[in-house]
């Protein structure tokens, strides 16, 4: 699967916002879906990663249901494999109609 290009900020939101690409360097970051109180509960598909320049997991990668008031997360874990910009994309699919789909992206650098 080849993602999308990246639209990063200028600024990594990956810890560390630059790794090497060599070894078992990694990249990490929790993503936190909340959902508000005093609304229906949100039903989150399992979220898909798109790794760009990396190879990549998130955990949990299954569905989720988030109560109102409460939120859910997921870590990601990038494992560069050259030199460059690297990152992923990463989609939920949710029950809100207001938003049914949430889409995260993120970003970092490997070094040689």
């Amino acid at each position: 699967m080849t993602a999308p290009a990246q639209n990063c900020p200028i600024f990594s939101n990956l810890t560390p916002a630059s790794q090497a690409a060599t070894g078992n360097a990694t990249q990490t970051v929790t993503i936190t879906i909340a959902n508000a109180a005093g609304t229906q509960t949100l039903n989150l598909g399992a979220p898909v990663l798109a790794a760009t320049n990396a190879g990549g997991i998130i955990s949990p990668n299954t569905a989720q249901t988030v109560a109102a008031g409460t939120s859910a997360n997921y870590t990601v874990t990038l494992d560069p494999t050259a030199a460059g910009p690297d990152g992923a994309t990463v989609t939920f699919n949710t029950s809100d109609p207001a938003q049914p789909t949430i889409t995260i992206q993120l970003c970092g650098t490997a070094t040689p």
